[in-house]
Formats: C-alpha cells, sequence, structure tokens
C-alpha cells in the first residue's frame, strides 16, 4: 500500500509540474456538477473560456447520487470542455479531491465541431463506483433539477 502512495505521490507531483509549465493554456473536460447550469458550474470563473462541447471514449459514468464519477471503461462520455487558468485548475484540483479521491489524466477529446484536442479530465477506481448505476448514454443529468411536467 505504501507502494501505491508512492505511486501517486509522483504521477501528482509529474502532473501538477506538467499542468503549470502550461500556464497560458490548460484545458479541462467536465462531465457533471461543474457543467453549464449545474450546481458547481460557479467553480470555473467567468474569465474561463468554453472551448466546447465533445466526447470523451475509453470511459464509463457511474452516478453517486448528487454527482457523477467516471472509470475507464469501454464507453463514451459527453464533455464540456473548458480553457482555464491556473488558478481555476488548482480551484479543481481541490474541489475533486485530487489525487486522493479523483485522479486525472490528459485525454483525447472529439469536439463537436469535428476536431480533436487533449485535456485534463477527472477520474475515479473501479472499486469506488461498486454498486453505483451506470449512467449508460454517458450523459450527466442534474439530480437537483425537477424533470418538468408532462402535459
Amino acid at each position: 500500500m505504501a507502494y501505491m502512495g508512492n505511486a501517486l505521490s509522483q504521477t501528482h507531483s509529474q502532473e501538477t509540474s506538467m499542468a503549470k509549465t502550461s500556464t497560458s493554456k490548460i484545458l479541462v473536460a467536465v462531465y457533471g456538477s461543474l457543467k453549464k447550469g449545474f450546481h458547481n458550474d460557479h467553480y470555473i470563473a467567468s474569465s474561463d473560456t468554453f472551448v466546447g462541447d465533445g466526447t470523451v471514449k475509453g470511459f464509463d459514468m457511474f452516478s453517486l447520487g448528487g454527482y457523477p464519477m467516471i472509470v475507464p471503461g469501454n464507453g463514451q462520455i459527453s464533455v464540456e470542455v473548458y480553457e482555464v487558468s491556473e488558478t481555476t485548475f488548482n480551484t479543481l484540483d481541490r474541489l475533486e479531491g485530487f489525487p486522493h479521491f479523483y485522479d486525472r489524466k490528459r485525454v483525447d477529446v472529439r469536439l463537436n465541431d469535428g476536431s480533436a484536442t487533449k485535456t485534463w479530465i477527472y477520474f475515479g477506481r473501479p472499486e469506488q463506483v461498486q454498486g453505483s448505476a451506470l449512467v449508460a448514454d454517458g450523459i450527466w443529468r442534474d439530480p437537483f433539477k425537477s424533470a418538468e411536467p408532462s402535459t
């Protein structure tokens, strides 16, 4: 177990320094409570830039109640991509409990306009989603908003 902790610390140090070397442009893909209109969207600062909507392959999404968690898998998830400041990036790390609760890595994102880019994304471990409901379509819907009444 101590070895895993050291490996996580090394990964965290390497990824943090990688993020800081790219101060002019840090791209982050969000898929849950950080999306526009969701309860944590205020963590994306008004000075940060929306890049576009897209998809990421190789992850499955699970509902943990009030928020989702993705884990490596065979699915595809819907994301919003933002260009954020180093300050916002550090805030997101704290919000996501990086590297202890969520981890993060750079992934390929296919934007809806057909272009592709690499972004950071936060993800969990399979044991963290055991017993949780799979979000099969990979699109997170806000559990805090009531559904529109049917007519």
